[in-house]
């Protein structure tokens, strides 16, 4: 679990370091430019977690993480040899919230969208709460719920 594990904890020390970096003070004509890059790149580092995690859950399965590309990919792994992935389910059931929410947001500024996007729901049927949060503050409220989600399965893998 050692080599996707310490991807994952890399990939959220970059983007707390992006996230504190856009809060820097800067000459004011290049302070939004700045804060642009910083948040596009913290953008881009949050959902290379999901992937990250994925092959992290595979690797403590004892699966083949190299294999894992998307979600379905961990899914099938895991239905071939008879297991139930727990945290799998509870990651699949946020998938809705936290990486949707990623993904629309990489959509908005023209980047590529996590490892598996392809979960067909209507705009309408998205429960995402609609506060009135600048760029960075959404950005890092996602990161905050998506680290305290790999945090807590996480700590039941370690518990198994």
């Amino acid at each position: 679990m050692a080599d996707a594990a310490h991807r994952t904890r890399q990939l959220f020390y970059q983007v707390r370091l992006l996230l504190d970096a856009a809060h820097q003070p800067h000459d004011p004509l290049v302070e939004v430019a700045w804060q642009e890059t910083c948040y596009e790149a913290a953008l881009g580092a949050l959902l290379k977690i999901e992937l990250s995690f994925l092959r992290e859950l595979a690797e403590a399965y004892r699966l083949q993480p190299q294999r894992v590309h998307a979600l379905a990919d961990l899914q099938q792994q895991a239905q071939q040899r008879d297991q139930r992935l727990y945290e799998l389910e509870v990651w699949r059931a946020d998938r809705l919230g936290i990486c949707s929410r990623l993904n629309m947001l990489a959509a908005q500024q023209g980047l590529p969208r996590s490892a598996e996007v392809a979960v067909a729901v209507p705009a309408g049927q998205i429960a995402v709460q609609r506060e009135e949060l600048k760029p960075l503050e959404e950005l890092e409220r996602l990161y905050q719920q998506l680290k305290a989600q790999v945090d807590m399965l996480r700590s039941g893998l370690l518990e198994e």
